[in-house]
């Protein structure tokens, strides 16, 4: 049951990251900011119809949502920040390590979670393949500023990941429905307010977008309602380190064979060693 989940999870998240960037092509870089507010708005949507249109959040719901919703739209910012200044392969260490290392801190020190040395080392083996997969981000200057946005994005990814955990540890793991709906509905309001006071009409003039282009954000939105909501279902089965380090690394990897199978990206030696690590990695975690 837990492994069917989590391969769910990691198809839709990487689906969700696929349709993400055929968007950014079809509209040639533009309307970042309404993308994250169109997809947030409809994965909220989506996930209260799946409720059955009942949102009921206790006081601890909506305060962890709120401030999930804060820490995925500073994550929407910083990423077109950091990929507007510099690599976007050292941007994804940093998003990558980040989704691993923060959680799995919280994992240890306020849940008492322990790891076995299978464990330990598996999780070393998945942080070590980001590097080997993205290693031709480590070359050249980088500047000041986007190794600030970096260290937001470490930073913010892990939280978004933590707090999902947290609020179903507080809540027994229910209202994974009303946690969602927070968080993403809540990004869709407070990006537009955001974008408002910054843009004023130049947002509005952003939704302007082809069909094509209104197709994958749809799928894009439809993939990480999938992925959100199995992800919250799979921390009552899997410890939450155990499911990070499996998630983050799957979506890598199949990204990477997509990368190279639909947009002929160049696979070289040190990305297929890298897939292969992160392979060893997931099953040292099966064990």
């Amino acid at each position: 049951m837990e492994i069917l989940v989590i391969t769910a999870v990691v198809l839709f998240a990487t689906g969700q990251s696929l349709f993400c960037r055929m968007y950014t092509s079809a509209q040639n870089g533009r309307g970042a900011v309404q993308f994250s507010v169109l997809y947030a708005f409809l994965a909220g949507v989506c996930t209260l119809a799946i409720g059955g249109f009942r949102y009921a959040p206790s006081g601890t719901t909506l305060l962890l949502g709120a401030l999930n919703a804060v820490m995925l739209l500073t994550y929407n910012i910083a990423m077109v920040h950091a990929g507007n200044l510099g690599s976007f392969a050292f941007l994804m260490i940093g998003v990558l390590s980040g989704g691993i290392l923060v959680p799995m801190a919280y994992d240890l020190i306020f849940l008492g979670t322990r790891l076995n040395a299978w464990q330990i080392a598996a999780v070393a083996m998945m942080l070590v393949s980001f590097v080997m997969m993205n290693r031709d981000g480590l070359s050249g200057k980088k500047s000041g500023a986007y190794l600030a946005w970096v260290g937001v994005l470490f930073l913010v990814n892990g939280l978004y990941g933590t707090l999902m955990g947290l609020q179903q540890n507080a809540m027994e793991f229910t209202q994974r429905s009303e946690m969602i709906v927070t968080t993403y509905l809540g990004t869709a309001v407070i990006g537009t307010l955001f974008s408002l006071v910054r843009e004023r009409g130049e947002f509005f003039r952003g939704f302007r977008m082809s069909g094509r282009a209104a197709a994958f954000l749809g799928a894009s939105a439809l993939c990480c309602t999938g992925s959100v909501n199995l992800l919250l279902y799979a921390m009552k089965l899997v410890r939450l380190t155990v499911l990070n380090v499996t998630v983050n690394g799957g979506v890598l990897v199949i990204s990477a064979g997509l990368a190279y199978f639909v947009f002929r990206e160049k696979m070289t030696a040190w990305k297929i060693a890298g897939i292969g690590l992160a392979a060893v990695s997931v099953i040292l975690l099966s064990i």
